[in-house]
């Protein structure tokens, strides 16, 4: 079985890529309250065992995915999300542990006591059911795509303030982007090498998204400095 990680930040991604595992860097239901009952109405759940339609709480598609490649337990979870994940989504750790006793109470997996030497240990593992719900979420032809950028707020208001305060907003910004695009290019060719091992294409595609973007990012930030000091 091939083995499926993700990279932590600080770790090399040429060097935890190797034999039949790949490393890629590397919630939100609580207990059955009036709260639970609120979000599960607003986030389009079906009734019935497995039969789960998340468009808003994404992070159940995002452990179920997760799950579906190894046994994990909450804070290797966590870890993933943390690394290549929060490229392109970013959860939180809070709503973690509430969706993993949601999700085991309709059956979409399964936790069991793996502690060694003493030390707590659980671990989670996907059921058939939610193997069925994630392959139902990723036909699904709707997803919900955002971009949300503070400096891109900042940007539109700037009219109150001074131009060089703007761009020092996107020299930030910029630096920001050029570190984040130095981390997803070593991925990117840390994957090249091993496309022909089982889903590391969805893998590598999805970093040379994040590539292409940034680079793009990278570009209008040049553009958008040199229009303003034009205007100072």
């Amino acid at each position: 079985m091939i083995l499926y990680h993700f990279f932590s930040e600080g770790e090399d991604p040429a060097s935890l890529v190797a034999g039949n595992s790949v490393w890629l860097s590397g919630g939100s239901i609580p207990r059955l309250d009036k709260r639970s009952a609120r979000m599960r109405r607003d986030s389009g759940h079906l009734t019935g065992k497995g039969c789960v339609m998340a468009r808003e709480r994404k992070i159940d598609m995002v452990i179920l995915g997760l799950l579906s490649h190894e046994d994990l337990t909450g804070y290797d979870i966590k870890k993933r999300i943390d690394g290549a994940i929060r490229f392109f989504w970013k959860g939180s750790f809070g709503n973690i542990y509430p969706a993993l006793k949601d999700m085991e109470n309709q059956g979409l997996i399964v936790k069991s006591d793996t502690s060694v030497g003493g030390r707590e240990r659980i671990t989670y593992g996907i059921t058939k059911e939610g193997k069925e719900v994630l392959k139902k979420w990723i036909a699904d032809g709707q997803a919900g795509n955002e971009l949300r950028y503070e400096t891109l707020l900042k940007l539109f208001f700037g009219g109150a303030e001074k131009k060089e305060v703007t761009i020092r907003n996107i020299e930030l910004f910029e630096a920001e982007i050029r570190q984040e695009l130095k981390l997803l290019r070593s991925y990117g060719e840390a994957l090249q090498q091993h496309l022909e091992a089982e889903d590391h294409i969805y893998y590598y595609l999805t970093v040379s998204f994040g590539i292409d973007t940034y680079e793009a990012y990278l570009k209008w930030c040049i553009k958008a400095k040199n229009m303003l000091r034009e205007m100072l």
